[in-house]
C-alpha cells in the first residue's frame, strides 16, 4: 500500500455552499404542509371573490332593468348591505394578495408561478375597476340632461366583463397553484 492519500468520495449532504444539491437530491421543505395550506386558502377566497363579483355584475344589470327612476337618490338597505359586502370582499382581495406574496416566496415551480399571476392581477384588477369607474362618472356627469344611458350601459357591461376576465384569469392561477403545491407535497419536493 501506497502512502498517498486515495481519493473518497463525499457523501450527499444536502447543505452544499451557494445553495446547490449534490447528485441532484431535493432536500424536503419544512414548510411544504404551509405552503399547500396557504395556497388552497388563496385558491378558496380567490374562486369566492371571483363568484361575488359575477353575482354583483348579474344584480347590477338585473336592478338596472327593473328601476324605473335611473336618478333615484334612495338610500334602501339593499344599497347599504351591497356596499358593505362590497367593503368585505375589498378585505378579501387583500388578504388573499397577502397569500399571494406568501405562497410565491415559499413555494416552487407552479406553484410560485401561479401566487405571482394571482397576486399581480389583484392590483390590475383594481386599476381596471378605478379606470371603467371614472369613465361611468364622466359619463354620467357629462350625459346628465341628454340620455346617455346606452353609453353608460356599454362602459359598464365592458368594464365589468375586464373585471370579470382578469379574476377569472388570477382565480385559475390560484387554483393552478394550489393543485401544484398539492401535488407537490403528495410527491415529496415541495
Amino acid at each position: 500500500m501506497s502512502s498517498t492519500p486515495q481519493f473518497q468520495p463525499s457523501q450527499p449532504s444536502g447543505n452544499q455552499p451557494f445553495g446547490g444539491q449534490q447528485f441532484g437530491m431535493q432536500p424536503s421543505n419544512p414548510n411544504a404542509g404551509t405552503v399547500r395550506i396557504l395556497a388552497i386558502v388563496m385558491a378558496a377566497l380567490s374562486l369566492l371573490g371571483l363568484l361575488y363579483q359575477v353575482i354583483s355584475m348579474i344584480s347590477g344589470f338585473v336592478s338596472g332593468a327593473v328601476s324605473t327612476d335611473a336618478a333615484s337618490t334612495d338610500v334602501t338597505g339593499a344599497s347599504v348591505a351591497s356596499g358593505l359586502i362590497g367593503l368585505l370582499f375589498g378585505g378579501i382581495s387583500i388578504v388573499v394578495f397577502v397569500l399571494a406574496i406568501i405562497v410565491a416566496i415559499m413555494g416552487r415551480g407552479r406553484t410560485r408561478t401561479g401566487a405571482i399571476i394571482c397576486g399581480a392581477l389583484l392590483p390590475v384588477n383594481l386599476i381596471v375597476s378605478f379606470v371603467a369607474g371614472m369613465i361611468i362618472g364622466i359619463i354620467v356627469a357629462s350625459s346628465a340632461s341628454s340620455g346617455g344611458g346606452v353609453a353608460l350601459g356599454i362602459v359598464a357591461l365592458i368594464g365589468g366583463l375586464l373585471v370579470l376576465l382578469i379574476k377569472t384569469v388570477g382565480t385559475v392561477a390560484a387554483i393552478i397553484s394550489a393543485k401544484s403545491a398539492h401535488e407537490a407535497v403528495r410527491a415529496g419536493s415541495l
